[in-house]
C-alpha cells in the first residue's frame, strides 16, 4: 500500500492508510493531549480534548477518530485549537471537585496534567457541582462518580480486554455514568476483580479500596509479578520500606499489555507483611531461637559437611523453588552439585506440570512453551484441556475470550468439571468421564488419522514411531472411546473432522491433566495432536501448558532436576558433563539424582539424611502430608530459606529468612520462555538476605569455588553455559522492556518467540506410547466418589505469599467443597453443613455447598495451586519415569458431622 503524506504542523510526514492523525502525530513525536482514547482500546472520539485544525475545510477534527487522507494540512496547536480545548476542559472542570491535593491519583491524573499544561488553574466558569457518595464496588476497588469526565474507558476495557461486560453507562444527560445493570454489586456480575477499570482511568473516579499507606509513592521500579508462570510486567510503587501498589507496565510487547490480574493489582502487599522472617532461627532444645547471621551459616556449612563425610553426597538433597530467580536457581543447582557431590537437586516444578512437559518433549523435542500467548488469538480452534485460565493464569483467559469475542475463534473444552469458561464463551463442552482424558486423545488422534495422515508427522516421529503410536491407539474406535469414557462417539467423529480442517489450533493444558494420572502421556498425546491440526513452527499452532509456577520453567532451563544439567542436558550426556567439570573444576556424578517425592521417600527410609529446601513447603505441597511430616522430623538436618514460618520451616533446625521479589535483583524466565528483569524497589526487611547472597556465602564456607557473587555475575555465567540464554545478556535485558525468548544464541540474536520455527520438531528415540492401565474407572465402594481440585482466583501456588495479602486474607472466600445435591441428600448433608471428607490416606473436617453445577458422582475442592486437600493425598500414585504424583482426583467419601448439628 502507497504511503500517505499530509502536512503537520508545517512539515511534511507519511503514515499507512487506515492511520489516525493521533497516531501519526505520536509516531512523528507530536503529543496531542487525549482524555478518552487508550491505545490499546478502540477509538472514541468522546471527550473532544484531541481536537486539531484541518487547514483545508477550517474544521475541527477529533484526531483519535479522523484517518489521514492525502494533502490534508493539520495543525495541533493552532490559537483556534488551544482555545477549544481550553474551553472543553475548563467544562470538565466546572463539575470536576476541587480535591487534587488530596486525591489518590495525584500527579497522574490526566485531567489535571492537561489543565496545567493548558494554563488552566480552578474554572472560570459557574460551577456545576456533581455530588456522589464515595462506593466501595468490592473489596479492591473504589468509585467516586464526582470525578467521572464519562471517557467511558473503563467500559471499552471491560468489553475489549477482560471481554467481561459486568459494566456499561446507565442513565442519560448529565446523569449517565458507568455501572453494572440495575447497580448491583460487581460480586454479583462476572466481575474478576482484575482492575483494568482502575488502571485505565484517567482521573481519580476509580482507585484502590485500601492502599497499604496513606502516603504516595516516591519511587516506581519496573520489574516482574511474581504469582504465576505469565510473569507479567509491573510498575511497583513504594516508598521505602512498604511496597504501596502496582499496575502494569502498559508495553505492547510485554506478556501483559494493559493488563493485570486481581493478584497482580491487589496481592502482592505480602511483601509488607509482618509474618515475615525477621531474623535467621537455630533449633536449640526442640525449640526455634534467633540467632546472628554468621553463626547460622557456619552451623549450616559444618553440619552439610559432616553429613557428607559420613555418608557421602547421595545423603543430601536440595529443593529449589519456582520463587526464586535463575540465578538462585542455578546457583542451587551448582551448590548441590560441587558443594554437596550429589544430582539430588528438584523443584516444585515436579509436581506441577515436569510430567506433562516431558510428555511434550519427547515428541517435540523440547518440552517448553512453544509460542507466547498472544498468538492464541491467531489461533481458529482453541482447545483447552483440564484447566481454568481465568482462574490460574488470568492473562491467558482474557487471551481465549479474546479470540472467541473479537476474532471469532471457536473454543472447545475438554475437562470433567464446569469451569468459567463454559458460559458465554465455548461452543463445545466435552465431558470425559474423571480421569479418562487420555482415552479421549488417544481416540481423538486416531479418528484423525483415518481423515488425514500429515506428512510432518512422520517426519517427527519417524515411520517405526509412527507405527507403534498406531498400534497402540489402534482399538479405540469411537464407540470404544464412548464406553471408556462416556464421551459420545459422534461428538468425537464431529471434533475429528473440526480439528482435520486445517485451522490453527492452540491447546492448552492445565493442571486437570497435568497432575492426572498418566500425565506424561497425556503430553504425548497433545503434542502428535498439535502435528495432527498443523505447523507448530507458524503463527497461532502451538501448545499453551499452564500448568506450571512462576520461574518453574526457569528453574528448568538452569538445571535445578536430578536429571538434567542447565540448559536441559542430560547428566549422562559426557560431553555436556565435560563442559560443566571444566568450567566449575569438579568432577560430577554422571547417574540422575532423586526427584523431589523421591526425595521425601527416601527420608522416611533413613537413606536421605539432609534436605536443604529453599522457598517450598513441602508438608503443604506434597501428597500425604503425614508421611511429610514424618519423613523431614527423621532428617538429622533440615535447611530453609524462606519468606515466612512456613509448616515446613517450622520443622527446620536451621530457618535462614531471604528477600522478596521486590528486594532482589536478577531474571525470571515466565511459561512463554520469556526472560525478563527482576529489579530491586525496596532494601531487604528486617535482616532478610538475597538468596544469591546466602548460596554464595555458604558455598564459599564449604570450600568450593565462587565465579560470582552477585545476580549480575551469575547471569554472565549463565550467558557462557548456557547456550539458549547466550544472547541474554543484562545489557540486553535492560534494552528489551518486553524481555527476550530463548533460544537467544548472540547479542545480535532478536531471540525466537516461535520455539519451533527455529527448532523443528523432533521426537526422542524408541519413541513409543503405552496408556496408563486402569484410566477412567470408578472410584472403589469404600470411597465411592471422586474429589477434584479446582483453582481460586485469590491464591497462587501453595497460598503462603498470598495468604499473607491483606486485602486476601478478607476478601477470598472460605475453602470448603461443592457436591450436587443429588450426592449430598441421601448422605442428610445440606448446603453449609459441616461435613468429613475422607480418604485412604486420611480426613478433613470442612463446609460443604451445594451446586448443581457439580457433576453427580464428584466432589470439589476449590484449592490454592490445585493441590489436593491437606491430608487426603498419597504418594502412591507417581507418573512412571518422571516421579511426579497425580494429586488432581482422589477417591473419597463424605459423612455428616454429627458434632456440629
Amino acid at each position: 500500500m502507497e504511503p500517505i503524506t499530509i502536512t503537520l504542523d508545517g512539515s511534511e510526514v507519511s503514515g499507512h492508510p487506515g492511520m489516525t492523525i493521533l497516531e501519526l502525530a505520536a509516531e512523528v513525536g507530536i503529543e496531542i493531549p487525549t482524555l478518552c482514547y487508550d491505545s490499546h482500546l478502540s477509538p472514541l472520539g468522546a471527550c473532544r480534548v484531541c481536537l486539531v485544525e484541518d487547514e483545508s475545510t477550517g474544521r475541527l477534527l477529533a484526531s483519535c477518530v479522523t484517518p489521514i487522507t492525502a494533502g490534508m494540512v493539520i495543525h495541533t496547536r493552532s490559537q483556534r485549537v488551544l482555545e477549544n480545548r481550553r474551553v472543553v476542559v475548563e467544562l470538565m472542570l466546572a463539575s470536576h471537585p476541587d480535591t487534587c491535593i488530596v486525591c489518590d491519583e495525584g500527579n497522574r491524573c490526566k485531567l489535571r496534567k492537561i489543565a496545567t499544561d493548558l494554563g488552566i488553574g480552578l474554572s472560570s466558569l459557574e460551577r456545576i457541582p456533581t455530588y456522589h457518595a464515595v462506593v466501595d464496588l468490592n473489596p479492591f476497588i473504589r468509585r467516586d462518580l464526582s470525578k467521572c469526565i464519562r471517557c467511558g474507558r473503563c467500559i471499552r476495557a471491560d468489553r475489549e480486554i477482560a471481554v467481561v461486560g459486568a459494566i456499561d453507562y446507565t442513565d442519560r444527560g448529565f446523569e449517565s455514568r458507568p455501572a453494572t445493570l440495575l447497580d448491583v454489586p460487581l460480586e454479583q456480575t462476572e466481575c474478576n476483580f482484575c482492575g483494568i477499570c482502575v488502571s485505565v482511568c484517567p482521573t481519580g473516579a476509580l482507585s484502590e479500596r485500601s492502599r497499604v499507606s496513606t502516603n504516595t509513592a516516591s519511587q516506581a521500579t519496573r520489574t516482574v509479578c511474581p504469582l504465576c508462570g505469565m510473569g507479567c510486567a509491573i510498575v511497583l510503587e513504594h516508598r521505602d520500606p512498604l511496597v504501596l501498589g502496582s499496575r502494569p507496565a502498559e508495553d505492547r510487547n510485554s506478556v501483559n499489555h494493559v493488563s493485570l490480574c486481581v493478584k497482580g493489582h491487589y496481592g502482592l502487599d505480602f511483601v509488607n507483611s509482618d509474618g515475615r522472617l525477621s531474623t535467621p532461627l537455630i533449633r536449640r532444645e526442640d525449640e526455634l531461637a534467633p540467632a546472628g547471621w554468621e553463626e547460622a551459616l557456619d552451623f549450616v556449612a559444618r553440619r552439610l559437611t559432616e553429613l557428607k563425610k559420613q555418608g557421602g553426597g547421595g545423603t543430601l538433597g536440595v529443593v529449589g523453588a519456582s520463587r526464586a530467580t535463575n540465578e538462585e536457581n542455578y546457583l542451587l543447582q551448582k551448590f548441590a552439585r560441587t558443594a554437596l557431590g550429589s544430582n539430588h537437586i528438584d523443584s516444585g516444578a515436579r509436581l506441577r506440570g515436569a510430567a506433562l512437559f516431558a510428555g511434550i518433549e519427547s515428541v517435540l523435542g523440547c518440552g517448553a512453551m512453544s509460542h507466547p500467548i498472544s498468538h492464541i488469538r491467531e489461533a481458529e480452534e482453541i482447545l483447552v484441556v483440564g484447566a481454568d485460565p481465568l482462574a490460574v493464569s488470568p492473562i491467558v483467559g482474557q487471551m481465549i475470550k479474546q479470540a472467541v469475542k473479537i476474532e471469532e475463534a471457536r473454543l472447545t473444552l475438554v475437562d470433567p468439571l464446569p469451569r468459567s469458561l463454559n458460559g458465554g464463551f465455548a461452543d463445545t463442552w466435552i465431558r470425559p468421564a474423571p480421569g479418562s482424558q487420555p482415552i479421549f486423545l488417544a481416540g481423538l488422534i486416531r479418528e484423525m488419522l483415518t481423515i488425514e495422515m500429515p506428512a510432518r508427522l512422520e517426519e517427527v516421529l519417524g515411520r517405526e514411531g509412527l507405527n507403534r503410536i498406531q498400534g497402540e491407539i489402534e482399538t479405540l474406535t469411537p464407540e470404544r472411546v464412548e464406553d471408556l469414557t462416556g464421551v459420545p462417539a459422534r461428538l468425537l467423529k464431529d471434533t475429528a473432522r473440526r480439528l482435520s480442517s486445517g485451522r490453527r489450533l492452540a491447546i492448552i493444558p492445565g493442571a486437570g491433566i497435568a497432575r492426572e494420572q498418566g500425565a506424561a502421556q497425556s503430553g504425548s498425546l497433545l503434542a502428535i495432536l498439535l502435528l495432527l491440526a498443523g505447523d507448530p513452527g507458524k503463527k497461532g499452532c502451538g501448545l499453551f501448558p499452564v500448568a506450571l509456577s512462576l520461574n518453574d520453567q526457569g528453574a528448568l532451563d538452569m538445571g535445578a532436576c536430578p536429571d538434567r544439567l542447565p540448559g536441559h542436558h542430560h547428566v549422562s550426556d559426557p560431553e555436556a558433563r565435560a563442559g560443566f567439570e571444566s568450567a566449575w573444576s569438579v568432577s560430577l556424578p554422571s547417574e540422575p539424582g532423586m526427584d523431589y517425592i523421591s526425595m521425601i521417600e527416601a527420608a522416611l527410609t533413613g537413606t536421605l539424611k539432609g534436605l536443604y529446601i529453599v522457598g517450598e513447603n513441602p508438608v503443604r505441597d506434597c501428597p500425604s502430608e503425614q508421611k511429610v511430616r514424618e519423613a523431614l522430623s527423621g532428617l538429622e538436618l533440615i535447611v530453609v530459606q524462606d519468606l515466612f514460618l512456613t509448616d515446613t520451616a517450622s520443622l527446620a533446625h536451621v530457618v535462614l529468612p531471604s528477600t522478596s521479589f521486590a528486594e532482589k535483583d536478577g531474571t525470571f524466565t515466565n511459561l512463554e520462555r520469556r526472560v525478563q528483569r527482576v529489579r530491586k524497589a525496596i532494601e531487604p526487611r528486617n535482616e532478610s538476605r538475597p538468596d544469591v547472597a546466602i548460596v554464595t556465602e555458604l558455598m564459599d564456607r564449604m570450600g568450593c569455588e565462587v565465579s560470582g557473587s552477585t545476580p549480575s555475575e551469575v547471569l554472565s555465567e549463565i550467558n557462557e553455559q548456557v547456550p539458549d540464554y547466550k544472547g541474554i545478556t543484562l545489557r540486553r535485558l535492560e534494552l528489551e522492556r518486553g524481555g527476550l525468548f530463548w533460544p537467544c544464541v548472540d547479542e545480535e540474536d532478536p531471540g525466537e518467540p516461535i520455539l519451533h520455527a527455529r527448532k523443528p520438531p523432533r521426537a526422542q528415540e524408541g519413541l513409543a506410547l503405552t496408556l496408563p492401565e486402569g484410566v477412567g474407572s470408578a472410584p472403589p465402594e469404600e470411597f465411592p466418589l471422586w474429589l477434584m481440585t479446582t483453582p481460586t482466583l485469590f491464591h497462587s501456588a501453595d497460598g503462603v505469599r498470598t495468604l499473607h495479602s491483606r486485602l486476601f486474607s478478607d476478601a477470598a472466600p472460605e475453602m470448603g467443597v461443592m457436591m450436587n445435591p443429588f450426592d449430598a441428600g441421601p448422605l442428610g448433608i445440606e448446603d453449609g453443613d459441616i461435613a468429613w471428607v475422607r480418604s485412604s490416606q486420611g480426613s478433613l473436617r470442612t463446609h460443604v455447598a451445594m451446586s448443581e453445577r457439580t457433576p453427580r458422582g464428584i466432589v470439589v475442592a476449590q484449592s490454592p495451586g490445585e493441590q489436593s486437600p491437606e491430608g487426603l493425598s498419597s504418594m502412591d500414585a507417581r507418573d512412571l519415569g518422571n516421579g511426579a504424583p497425580q494429586t488432581h482426583r482422589l477417591a473419597v467419601r463424605v459423612e455428616v458431622d454429627h458434632g456440629s448439628q
